[in-house]
């Protein structure tokens, strides 16, 4: 209970005192480090919590003690933990030394992008990423770093972002298909992974390589429909949901407010 209240305390106090709150923290971990049993192993886990709000710097020294699903889970809960105390540079360095593709917190990447201005550190996130994507586990999801490639491919040279384009193309269609349902708005719907998978990236086909667009759209039936209602993919879409919000904004305000 001691240890438990000291490392709370130590979150408290970091919204006035980040100094005290380093001093109470590294006591609470001297206490921590001479548990044993179940009660280390939960008193070690939300002190690395702690640790992403209050000197993410101490986090080596703090060994995880969740292993598998749980501990991608608690990868991002330290990367959020350490944005939501607006330490974007302990989130950048933490998720750019992150060397385990099984468990690397890839959905919190784009998160810590939208915080950084340099396009350089952003880059070297996007790259750090693709290395992680390539050394995935076969039965591991790949949807969070196509959602990182395929908003942040314009980093890139067009070369670079050509060849991973067409790399991804070729992973997608290396693998066993698997049954899905997906979908944007009322119109579109996917039961195939593979076809849902290349729809993602096809607007950076469009831009860097329209002869291998134009032929995947041919061979596969659900990404022929679904550009036929968005024929620039991605990009189509947050065209209309930009759209949508400016009207549903529009249409509260003819109303005088409401909820």
């Amino acid at each position: 209970m001691r240890v438990a209240a000291l490392l709370r305390i130590a979150r408290v106090q970091t919204a006035f005192d980040r100094g005290q709150a380093r001093i109470t923290f590294e006591i609470a971990l001297e206490e921590v480090h001479r548990l044993k049993g179940r009660e280390r192993d939960s008193m070690v886990q939300l002190a690395r919590l702690i640790a992403a709000a209050v000197a993410p710097d101490l986090l080596d020294e703090i060994p995880p003690a969740s292993r598998g699903p749980m501990r991608e889970f608690e990868s991002g809960m330290l990367v959020k933990t350490m944005l939501d105390h607006n330490l974007t540079d302990a989130a950048f360095k933490y998720v750019s030394g992150y060397n385990d593709p099984s468990t690397m917190p890839l959905g919190y990447i784009p998160n810590v992008v939208q915080r950084m201005k340099e396009d350089g550190p952003k880059l070297a996130l996007l790259r750090h990423a693709t290395e992680a994507w390539r050394k995935m586990p076969d039965n591991h999801s790949r949807s969070d770093f196509l959602h990182i490639f395929q908003n942040l491919w314009r980093l890139m040279s067009q070369g670079e972002a050509r060849d991973l384009a067409r790399e991804i193309v070729r992973d997608s269609l290396g693998r066993p298909d698997r049954a899905i349902n997906a979908g944007y708005f009322e119109d579109v719907v996917f039961t195939s992974r593979r076809e849902h998978t290349l729809f993602e990236i096809i607007h950076v086909l469009q831009h860097l390589d329209p002869p291998l667009a134009e032929s995947l759209i041919a061979g596969h039936e659900q990404l022929a429909l679904a550009i036929r209602r968005y024929s620039h993919g991605q990009e189509s879409i947050l065209e209309e949901s930009e759209e949508r919000r400016k009207n549903s904004i529009a249409a509260g305000a003819a109303c005088g407010g409401g909820f």
